[in-house]
């Protein structure tokens, strides 16, 4: 997603760096055609030079844009071709004495907007030094002695700070302005998961209200049966009993109890809490650092996260290590195991509702965790070392 806007960023940037130097070339045409029409001296092979470089140059660039093939290089080998133009068409003029020395700062804004950092100082620095190489020219105002050189030194220097200033204050507005975008994009994100969560929610509450009804109405029937048909009544009630328990760990995994109210607890008891009933709980290694940290989190809610990791290394095979820590600002909860582990590509995938691996599994329990995760202002995410998954769950110490 990252790597796509940025693609987009830059095709708009080139947009704007095409649309810019085809107007510098109709600007050098221009130019041309008003010294030669006020009867001043053109220097034609310099100029039409110059302007067939942009052009020939523009062309590809222009190609590159509509076959969305381009590049930063290419658009930072452009804006420094026009620094390189600029200069030799001022170098066959009136060198640093030209009144249009400030084109130099056009490149200079191009690239503050559209390349990185470095690139951007470095077409500074090329303007600098290519704008200094115009006192060695043919410079008619040096005549006038020591005082107009130093009033052309001055506009390069003044060219240096105001190119500086252009790039310092454009890319930082730039990198504040990709925050501000990061930040919504981020937002937009977690207010779509809600919004499924929320439908989530709103299903699994459906599907159980109307399926109660037909289930204990097919359990009460089982119960009926004659007792030849004892064993086909039991694996009815079986059944039914495993759909309850489906809607039940459906409702759950839908994120049916995010209204819970936050509540101070130490980390022994949160194990307690968690592990509280489960016969596979003798099969956890345990790593407690201070197991009587305090923190201020919805017991229940957050218990039921970690039992979602619990249960899916359990599925995965191989030992379990709990480990729960806090420090001043969070929790941490890291559930691994020892099973084959997920390549990255499913890794990836692996929070998106109804993915599973799992061949009886419906998707929803990581899910479940990264909902939490996020309403509680925390992070969770998943690390496949080679070996095993690691679940890493961190919130904040307190949670309102």
């Amino acid at each position: 997603m990252d790597a796509d806007r940025t693609s987009q960023r830059r095709l708009v940037g080139a947009r704007g760096v095409i649309r810019l130097r085809w107007l510098a070339c109709w600007g050098h045409l221009v130019m041309m055609l008003i010294a030669w029409a006020t009867g001043g001296t053109v220097p034609w092979l310099p100029y039409l030079a110059v302007l067939s470089v942009g052009v020939t140059s523009n062309q590809a660039l222009s190609w590159s844009h509509r076959h969305q093939q381009v590049r930063s290089w290419g658009l930072g080998a452009a804006i420094a071709l026009d620094v390189l133009l600029i200069t030799a068409v001022l170098g066959a003029t009136s060198g640093a004495a030209s009144p249009f020395s400030f084109l130099y700062l056009v490149p200079v804004v191009l690239s503050a907007m559209v390349l990185s950092k470095p690139a951007s100082w470095g077409v500074l620095l090329l303007g600098v030094l290519a704008y200094a190489s115009l006192f060695g020219a043919p410079d008619p105002g040096m005549h006038h002695g020591g005082q107009m050189r130093a009033h052309l030194v001055g506009m390069w220097v003044a060219y240096a700070v105001t190119g500086s200033a252009i790039v310092y204050s454009v890319t930082r507005l730039r990198d504040a302005l990709g925050e501000v975008e990061a930040q919504l994009a981020e937002s937009e994100r977690q207010r779509d998961r809600a919004s499924r969560l929320a439908s989530l929610a709103t299903l699994a509450a459906g599907a159980a209200h109307e399926l109660a009804t037909p289930l204990s109405t097919i359990a009460i029937a089982a119960g009926e049966l004659p007792p030849e048909s004892r064993s086909d009544a039991q694996l009815i009630r079986d059944e039914v009993e495993r759909c309850h328990e489906i809607l039940r760990q459906l409702s759950a995994d839908a994120g049916t109890p995010l209204g819970e109210m936050s509540q101070r607890i130490a980390l022994v008891d949160l194990v307690e809490e968690v592990l509280d009933g489960r016969a596979w709980a003798k099969d956890i290694e345990l790593q407690l650092p201070d197991p009587e940290a305090i923190v201020r989190i919805p017991v229940g809610l957050v218990s039921q996260a970690i039992r979602r990791l619990l249960g899916n290394a359990r599925d995965a095979g191989g030992p379990i290590e709990l480990r729960m820590e806090a420090d001043d600002r969070s929790l941490r909860v890291a559930v691994s195991d020892q099973g084959k582990g997920m390549p990255p590509e499913l890794l990836a995938r692996a929070t998106d509702p109804f993915f599973t691996t799992k061949p009886d599994g419906m998707g929803l329990g990581l899910f479940f965790v990264t909902a939490v995760a996020e309403r509680l202002g925390g992070r969770f995410r998943l690390e496949s070392p080679g070996k095993g998954i690691v679940a890493l769950l961190e919130l904040p110490r307190e949670t309102c």
